[in-house]
């Protein structure tokens, strides 16, 4: 099964994508954590009713968005540093030209896109999870820094997902070994 194949191959490249991709994933990481440098200044980890009120202030949302870009560019860069490495899928021709494609059509296989949900799905959860237990707690701080590392994982995870669904539609398994 095509989409089992594709987790799998997620998980056994994520090694070689972070070798390959470091300040991208560090980007990332380091756009989550001035996030919070700008919520914490806020004071919206003093309580819930502070995090609600500053949800929507115009700084924290500039950060949220610059956050948001970093991840897609880990999903634009992780793949192609993947595929420059153990070659592009060939049945799919450019990388560049057929990026959006690979995400978004709905008219091709969609078991990279769902393995990326499946993968992605469980972090996204402790992401959330961690800015709740972060209010009011002494540990604020490291639960926020091992937020924002979880953060570059999950950036991490969804570049390589776009790569492991081309490479389970080519059929490199012959050729790959992690």
């Amino acid at each position: 099964m095509k989409l089992l194949r594709t987790i799998r191959y997620i998980f056994n490249y994520l090694p070689q994508a972070l070798r390959l991709s470091p300040i991208i994933i560090g980007a990332v990481i380091a756009a989550e954590g001035v996030q919070h440098i700008v919520e914490w200044h806020l004071g919206m980890y003093q309580s819930q009713a502070d995090f609600r009120a500053n949800q929507s202030n115009n700084i924290r949302l500039a950060f949220g968005i610059v956050k948001a870009m970093s991840v897609v560019m880990a999903c634009y860069f992780v793949p192609k540093k993947l595929s420059s490495a153990f070659g592009p899928p060939p049945k799919f021709g450019s990388f560049n030209k057929d990026m959006v494609r690979k995400l978004w059509d709905p008219r091709g296989e969609s078991h990279g896109l769902v393995a990326m949900l499946i993968c992605a799905a469980p972090l996204i959860a402790v992401h959330y999870k961690l800015s709740e237990l972060a209010m009011g707690h002494d540990g604020a701080i490291v639960l926020l820094v091992l937020d924002s590392v979880l953060i570059g994982l999950l950036a991490l995870i969804m570049g390589t997902s776009v790569w492991a669904g081309d490479a389970v539609d080519a059929n490199l398994a012959e050729t790959l070994n992690p």
